[in-house]
């Protein structure tokens, strides 16, 4: 049994049918010179089923302690059941994109089964062009961008057939009563009775000292701040809409200069952001806000939870110069990044630190029941995230790995999120949304691929 940390708790309290938190990845394969023209799906249950043990929260499961007096805990599910989890599913002819984005949104669209681990495997056949995909879903509670990708690993091999090994013997401890989760709950809090009170003080002195040069600002503090309106701040409808975009590395090299590759990815959203507000007759006077998240790990967590701070930036959507935009945006997550280096996490991201957790629980749930989190854009307008680097080939069910796309979550309130990765010298992008936020997401996909043809004209 291992208690949630307040990050990855605070998933759970706020999730809703409509706002699920789960994170995705989408690898196609090359599968035109296997027998069939498909992967074996017996391969892909064969070869993840010897890997468990590698990733326990394959067979952990979610229990909440009986009134929020605590932390969710993760158990091992005696009820577990690999081939639950496993599907088997076909695009329709002739297979193409289109039916793949039809899929993948459907899939997208719903929710995970709280009673069991949360995560799924789909093998998708019937695709186009001698290629199968294998699509990855599993909540935000689990794993963070970084340890999501330490869980892909279990599913991808670095030769076309390694050896195979038996999966190796596992007997699920009992799962723990309501009444032995309040006892360690309460044996938990009073090992450090006063740890709340000592956090709110310290989130008391940080803000007063905010205003001072070099300490954070509130909003940095708070991982919060007043983004301006925009419509991707709207409450969600659980309908979801993914689409893809791939970018040669040498071209962001190209246009990069003095700047990181992120900040090349954040104004190139921008522009494309801006390129479609503008049509929409939508664009703010101010910048519109994203939430970055930044990975905190070390290294040596045994833990697969979140390890992230946030730092809110500017997407220069306020700037037609895509150079211009692009070197603001440098010079300002230069200076966050700095700042964040010692920093502890952004309240926003463990409410139940300042709180308590049965507090933070309810304050989480009526802010989303009540729409305040759409309403005060608290998380920024857009979530933008690059969470690996894979600069090697790898293969599943026995084929290479053609390409590889991450997906990242949306929030009620934040109906949109691009997400990259890079693998092989290129960055494969996604771009997740909710119909509510973005109505025709090939007319935004179509302004971002605009503004990526016009950084390389400049």
């Amino acid at each position: 049994m291992e208690r949630m940390h307040g990050a990855d708790a605070t998933f759970i309290y706020t999730e809703n049918q409509h706002s699920t938190f789960e994170i995705c990845s989408l690898m196609m394969l090359d599968t035109s010179q296997r027998p069939d023209g498909q992967a074996r799906f017996e391969t892909v249950r064969e070869r993840l089923e010897a890997k468990l043990h590698l990733a326990p929260m394959f067979r952990h499961v979610v229990r909440r302690v009986p009134f929020d007096a605590h932390h969710p805990v993760w158990v091992e599910d005696d009820q577990f059941d690999i081939d639950y989890h496993l599907r088997l599913v076909a695009l329709p002819a002739p297979g193409a994109q289109d039916e793949l984005h039809d899929l993948l949104g459907r899939l997208l669209s719903r929710p995970l089964d709280h009673s069991r681990p949360l995560w799924e495997l789909y093998l998708i056949e019937g695709m186009a062009g001698g290629r199968s995909a294998v699509f990855f879903k599993a909540h935000h509670a689990a794993v963070d961008g970084v340890a999501g990708f330490e869980v892909l690993a279990q599913l991808v091999d670095l030769e076309a057939d390694p050896p195979m090994s038996d999966p190796e013997p596992w007997k699920p401890a009992p799962r723990p009563s309501d009444l032995r989760l309040l006892v360690d709950a309460g044996i938990d809090h009073l090992k450090d009775p006063f740890k709340t009170a000592k956090a709110a003080v310290g989130l008391a002195t940080d803000l007063a000292n905010s205003w001072r040069p070099g300490h954070r600002p509130a909003h940095e503090v708070l991982g919060a701040a007043m983004a301006p309106p925009s419509p991707f701040n709207v409450n969600l409808t659980g309908q979801r809409q993914i689409r893809f975009m791939a970018i040669p590395l040498e071209e962001v090299k190209a246009v990069k200069g003095q700047a990181k590759v992120n900040d090349v990815l954040l104004a190139l959203i921008g522009g494309g952001l801006r390129r479609y507000l503008v049509e929409e007759d939508a664009l703010a006077s101010e910048s519109l806000l994203s939430l970055l998240p930044i990975s905190i790990r070390t290294g040596t967590e045994e833990s697969a939870g979140n390890m992230t701070t946030a730092l809110s930036v500017e997407l220069g959507t306020d700037e037609p110069d895509p150079h211009v935009r692009l070197q603001r945006i440098a010079k300002e997550t230069a200076a966050a990044k700095e700042r964040a280096k010692h920093a502890a996490l952004p309240v926003i991201m463990d409410i139940a630190k300042f709180t308590g957790p049965p507090l933070a629980s309810l304050l989480e749930r009526v802010g989303v029941m009540t729409g305040m989190t759409a309403r005060l854009r608290l998380a920024g307008n857009v979530a933008i995230s690059n969470v690996a680097n894979i600069d090697f080939p790898v293969f599943s069910a026995g084929s290479p790995v053609i390409n590889m796309f991450p997906i990242g979550p949306l929030a009620d309130g934040a109906g949109l999120n691009f997400t990259v990765l890079s693998y092989e010298n290129t960055f494969y992008m996604s771009m997740l949304s909710d119909f509510a936020a973005v109505p025709d997401p090939d007319r935004l996909i179509a302004h971002v691929q605009d503004e990526w043809a016009a950084f390389k004209r400049s």
